[in-house]
């Protein structure tokens, strides 16, 4: 073979590698999938973290993972009426101090003294933590959508979602916002088959 030869099918197989590697102009890449942090704890509103985009009628699996705290580090103080505390978030949040925490995505697991949440047996759901599919538009309780009775030692659930074309939401109901710190990872993946 000659040299011209040889550098001519060269020329051609990097040409073909190259037009292999290459994606439609017109074909936007896929979001994304970065994990993000809903901090329960906010100076004023409802805390609110938007996550990724989730392509209509796509199939994603979504893993929140984490502690937080509806009552001041004051409240804490008083003791415990019930359930066993954990010392601190799984994630503090940042710019407050961080102390006790009794509640993850689902569950209520403890409660300081003077709740109005004493009476209740622990465990129970209702930590407030709410799912939006649809950018926000629409809300479901996230512990809905959890199976079991009582919280998981990771403190992590997953759920399944089918994405709408808008961003998924999560926020946290409930409580004042400025007593709340803790903040909740959310990992977003699409699902295999």
């Amino acid at each position: 073979m000659t040299k011209a030869r040889m550098s001519s099918l060269l020329t051609a197989l990097v040409l073909v590698l190259a037009a292999c590697g290459q994606t439609d102009g017109n074909r936007q890449p896929p979001n994304p999938l970065e994990p993000f942090f809903l901090d329960t704890h906010s100076a004023s509103g409802t805390p609110t973290a938007t996550g990724p985009i989730l392509e209509q009628n796509g199939d994603y699996l979504v893993t929140v993972e984490g502690t937080h705290s509806s009552w001041s580090l004051a409240e804490w103080n008083l003791g415990t009426c019930a359930g066993e505390p954990e010392s601190e978030p799984q994630y503090a949040s940042p710019a407050v101090t961080n102390g006790q925490v009794g509640m993850d995505a689902v569950w209520v697991f403890a409660a300081p003294n003077g709740s109005s949440r004493c009476a209740q047996t622990m465990p129970f759901r209702g930590s407030g933590i709410q799912i939006s599919v649809d950018g926000g538009v629409n809300f479901w309780d996230f512990g809905q959508f959890v199976a079991g009775d009582g919280p998981n030692a990771e403190h992590s659930y997953e759920i399944q979602a089918t994405g709408t074309g808008k961003a998924l939401v999560l926020r946290r109901v409930s409580g004042s916002p400025d007593n709340n710190y803790g903040r909740l990872r959310v990992e977003v993946r699409e699902a295999t088959n």
